[in-house]
């Protein structure tokens, strides 16, 4: 949590960045460093947390996805990456109803997503622009 405060401290020094959008995204430990960081910082718009776990070497996410509740969240987990997909749907169901829980397949663990998912750029790009642009008054 410690690095990725120093990321954002950096980021807020920067005039062209959004301080009010805000997004972070971490896979694995760094999931659950991402998500326990963002739940007391009301700064960060949105988090994507790739392979979260609901304990990596005791950085826990059950009462950080409490405290973030209720503000916008994208959980990737391929589903043969059990301990990560289970406690991936434990943290959407704590997170709210504005938290989208995506299952892939054979994408195996954390960054390999990345790669191992042909969708990922969309996935993650479409659920950030719905989450953060202002719909249009029709």
């Amino acid at each position: 949590p410690y690095d990725i405060e120093a990321a954002v401290n950096y980021l807020m020094r920067d005039p062209m960045v959004d301080h009010d959008k805000l997004i972070l995204m971490g896979a694995s430990i760094g999931a659950n460093a991402v998500l326990n960081y963002a739940a007391g910082n009301t700064r960060i718009a949105t988090v994507v947390l790739l392979s979260p776990g609901l304990d990596y070497k005791g950085l826990s996410t059950v009462e950080a996805m409490k405290k973030y509740a209720g503000r916008p969240a994208l959980i990737m987990a391929s589903e043969e990456d059990t301990y990560s997909a289970e406690s991936s749907q434990k943290l959407a169901k704590i997170g709210g109803s504005k938290v989208t829980y995506l299952a892939v397949k054979d994408a195996g663990h954390g960054t390999n997503m990345i790669k191992a998912v042909k969708t990922f750029d969309d996935d993650v790009l479409g659920f950030i622009y719905r989450t953060l642009v202002p719909k249009k008054e029709e």
